[in-house]
């Protein structure tokens, strides 16, 4: 991609995102180090009117609106939640599903759990709809689907299908559960196209991700564990 980016009056334009505290691992790939240096925006969080015009205008957009008082209350959540971008997302998602004719309401706002309880219900609901063997199975590929920092927050990670079944565990259970999670309205886990090989046939094992933090159940009876952010 680097190359393709250089080239004089190439037509390849190469646009990055990355969290800030995996920035410093970019400096032991020089050519990548050096780009960055030269060409970069730092993202700092957003206004509270960028907010604003993040929540409204999309519904605007199709004609909806938000009740009085609804966007000055996502807008308080979110800035007593950190890393709450994800979080909004859902909860927007959740009450668009929920609207009343044109109206996304605070009533909606509050049945769903807030900004901060909207994923975790919904994460919750999903769960509860497994029989015990699939909840160990959710909890596995969940696991699998994590990469433990080092030094920095977990974040999620790719696996191919075989790291998501152990060798003594039979295969039905856990594609029933990966089934499930893309089939779901909102895809907890996603399946990445598989890649082909330069100059083989041979295509590699489909691969899946979670496509926002993940949705891990809560309360004891799950053993909780934290929300992975993006």
């Amino acid at each position: 991609m680097l190359y393709a980016a250089s080239i004089d009056r190439g037509k390849t334009v190469v646009v990055l995102t990355m969290r800030a505290d995996f920035y410093s691992k970019c400096a032991g790939y020089g050519t990548l180090a050096a780009a960055l240096s030269d060409h970069q925006v730092l993202v700092g969080p957003m206004t509270d009117e960028e907010l604003r015009q993040a929540i409204q205008r999309p519904a605007q957009l199709v004609g909806c609106e938000l009740e009085d008082g609804l966007v000055e209350a996502l807008i308080n959540d979110f800035n007593n939640q950190p890393g709450a971008l994800p979080l909004l997302q859902h909860a927007l998602s959740e009450l668009w599903e929920g609207r009343k004719d044109r109206w996304l309401t605070r009533d909606a706002y509050q049945a769903i759990g807030k900004l901060e309880g909207a994923l975790e219900n919904y994460a919750n609901s999903v769960f509860e709809k497994f029989n015990e063997n699939e909840k160990e199975v959710c909890r596995r590929i969940f696991l699998r689907l994590t990469q433990p920092g080092e030094g920095t927050e977990d974040t999620k990670r790719r696996a191919s299908v075989q790291e998501l079944i152990p060798a003594d565990a039979e295969d039905e259970p856990t594609f029933r559960v990966i089934h499930d999670f893309i089939r779901n309205p909102r895809p907890i886990i996603q399946k990445i196209a598989p890649t082909q090989t330069r100059g083989s046939s041979q295509h590699a094992p489909d691969r899946y991700r979670r496509p926002r933090p993940a949705m891990t159940p809560s309360g004891p009876q799950y053993q909780k564990t934290p929300w992975v952010p993006l």
